[in-house]
């Protein structure tokens, strides 16, 4: 789901740290994995890894496309400026509203540069590899990593942070938490649920905190 761009990253910026790229090898797929498949780790979802540009995979195996237009409608951009597009999940929506299961942002917001940051925020398939989806409980969070949590805190926003992963990468869990000003914020049935999945590499010595409910929690700049 995209929200309304302008010309600053969508990533949590002031929390993230440009990736050192590494090599990676795998075989050369022939189709494209179903999206149950697509597996998101602290550094990579599929294919994709952080510090490194979108692999130049087949059109009829690649798990992303660019959208070259997608935060062009409502921030006064243009076609080819920094952030007007994004690479987006090569999937079917998987709302009724059109939302795809994830997008990848680059470090300058240009087609080729490396990806620096990764955004599941929509319920699917998609999964890390103890099978937590968005939408997972906070109990079934914290069973899939019985060591616990490098980092966690509380948002003043309606979310708390969980986070896996070290100085190279992280997976940061947005979860859903009261609102303290507005106790009707979230219905009682989706409490505690996790509600986004935010990867990049973190900036030394910055605290992570949640991504829902800032200005940088749209897909597109605000």
């Amino acid at each position: 789901m995209l929200a309304g761009c302008a010309a600053t990253p969508p990533h949590p910026s002031s929390q993230l740290h440009t990736a050192t790229p590494s090599a990676s090898a795998s075989p050369t797929a022939t189709t494209r994995p179903a999206l149950a498949d697509v597996v998101v780790t602290t550094h990579s979802i599929g294919d994709v890894r952080l510090g490194q540009p979108v692999p130049a995979d087949d059109a009829a195996t690649a798990i992303v496309r660019w959208d070259a237009t997608a935060c062009v409608s409502e921030g006064g951009l243009t076609e080819g400026e920094p952030y007007a597009g994004l690479w987006v999940a090569d999937f079917p929506p998987v709302t009724a509203g059109g939302a795809g299961a994830f997008i990848l942002v680059t470090s300058d917001g240009t087609r080729d540069a490396p990806v620096d940051y990764i955004g599941v925020r929509t319920a699917s398939a998609v999964h890390t590899s103890p099978g937590i989806t968005v939408g997972s409980s906070l109990d079934a969070l914290k069973a899939a990593y019985p060591s616990g949590f490098t980092q966690t805190a509380h948002g003043p926003n309606g979310a708390d942070v969980y986070v896996v992963g070290d100085a190279s990468g992280v997976i940061a869990f947005d979860v859903s938490a009261p609102y303290p000003d507005d106790p009707s914020g979230w219905a009682t049935s989706d409490l505690d649920k996790v509600i986004g999945m935010n990867i990049y590499v973190p900036t030394p010595g910055a605290q992570i905190v949640p991504n829902f409910g800032t200005t940088n929690s749209g897909f597109c700049p605000d």
